[in-house]
């Protein structure tokens, strides 16, 4: 399919498998690698299977071979099944809509997409499906916490001194808070995968970007990570994301924000995380 987007996706299962992972590899003349795209490489600890997904890849006008990989590195074992290789439509831009516009405190002059957003749950320590429908972040049982990154920003929104930067997350299901309600943000400070559990969760650093508290009931929740992406930009250092959480993860009853992930339904594209660059007042 010369010249059509195409996207990998298989299951994978370990056992101990330190990495595995599903590699596409487009080929010309003399077996010439003319592109490449794999999934994200993970560990399994014997879990049961794990969809993994490519980021899409167009075919070069060149291509002789599409050659599809399945790998092990390091030790353990891995088993893939169903693999599928399929045309991609291209990702539907972010977009806002009335109720969005009334809630944030500011006019919204531009919007960058949430490009990898994870669950994590210290109760369910293996549970890695960062490409679901869904995401939260809770303060039960240990915690459930949000993972959340975003694309570079450009140039003339970052020297803009005017300008802020708001994670919006849309809580389609909130349940009632207890007494202690503060969040609290950190820098994810090395690469992750989007497919990440509690157990293979990645580091972040020791003192929180900023405290805030959350808000009841349903709707947009925000989160402003202004301070840190001046400070990234100002650093040269690279945006890994950040993790959302509760201050006090010890409630024994499920409490906190069930949240739309990046991988909703059409219907609620409204509705997807996304990182808003805002001004002061509204127009």
């Amino acid at each position: 399919p010369a010249g059509k987007s195409v996207r990998l996706s298989g299951y994978i299962q370990g056992e101990h498998a330190e990495e595995a992972f599903l590699t596409i590899e487009c080929l010309g003349p003399n077996s010439s690698v003319l592109t490449m795209t794999s999934t994200d490489a993970i560990g399994f600890y014997n879990t049961g299977w794990v969809l993994v997904l490519s980021e899409a890849v167009t075919i070069p006008q060149q291509t002789l071979v599409v050659r599809i990989r399945a790998s092990l590195t390091g030790t353990g074992k891995a088993a893939f099944d169903n693999l599928k290789l399929a045309e991609f439509e291209p990702p539907i831009e972010p977009v806002t809509d009335d109720e969005l516009k009334s809630a944030i405190d500011g006019d919204i002059v531009n919007v960058y997409p949430i490009n990898k957003d994870s669950l994590i749950m210290s109760y369910l320590p293996q549970w890695c499906h960062g490409r679901a429908d869904h995401t939260a972040i809770a303060n039960c049982y240990g915690g459930a916490r949000a993972l959340l990154n975003w694309p570079d920003i450009a140039g003339e929104d970052l020297e803009n001194p005017d300008y802020r930067f708001v994670i919006a997350l849309y809580s389609y299901e909130t349940v009632d808070q207890p007494s202690v309600v503060s969040m609290v943000i950190h820098e994810i400070i090395e690469p992750w995968s989007e497919i990440s559990s509690w157990q293979t969760r990645p580091q972040i650093a020791k003192e929180p970007v900023t405290k805030t508290e959350s808000t009841e009931g349903n709707g947009w929740k925000f989160f402003d990570v202004t301070g840190l992406i001046h400070k990234q930009a100002k650093a040269g250092r690279e945006n890994y994301g950040i993790e959302i959480r509760f201050v006090d993860e010890k409630v024994q009853a499920w409490s906190g924000y069930k949240l739309v992930s990046r991988e909703s339904k059409p219907e609620k594209v409204n509705l997807r995380p996304k990182l808003l660059v805002l001004t002061d007042t509204k127009n």
